[in-house]
């Protein structure tokens, strides 16, 4: 568990560094305190002195404010790999996250369209161009 902590943290500053933020500037990126990235980048709890990684939706948001591929930092954090996923699930997952909180739920009603077996919508919505028939 101690060497998990290490790794990531090691990792971690890496990362922060290779930026060129300070501690203060990544933390206020990430809405997080820099004591406690601190802490993330030692793998240690200065609280407790024992090993620490961040929760796993944390590792989440490192890897995105950071733009480091998340399968890494979530191995690195000790968190199973989880589902598998080939290549062009994986580009699917990075470009889902791409894409910003408003574009997201028109991706999933053409993915749900598709899985239906229905045609695109040939109807504009807000800002769009309508779709060719």
């Amino acid at each position: 568990m101690e060497e998990r902590g290490k790794d990531f943290g090691e990792h971690l500053h890496r990362l922060r560094e290779d930026r060129g933020w300070s501690l203060r500037e990544a933390g206020k990126r990430l809405g997080l305190a820099f004591t406690r990235l601190g802490e993330y980048e030692h793998g240690v709890d200065a609280h407790t002195g024992k090993s620490i990684v961040p929760p796993y939706r944390l590792v989440g948001e490192i890897a995105r404010v950071y733009g480091a591929p998340i399968e890494d930092l979530l191995r690195l954090a000790g968190y199973g790999a989880g589902v598998e996923l080939d290549d062009a699930e994986l580009e699917l997952v990075r470009g889902y996250r791409r894409l910003g909180k408003n574009e997201r739920p028109r991706l999933l009603a053409r993915l749900r369209e598709l899985e239906a077996g229905s045609a695109p919508s040939t109807a504009a919505g807000p800002g769009e161009e309508t779709v060719p028939g």
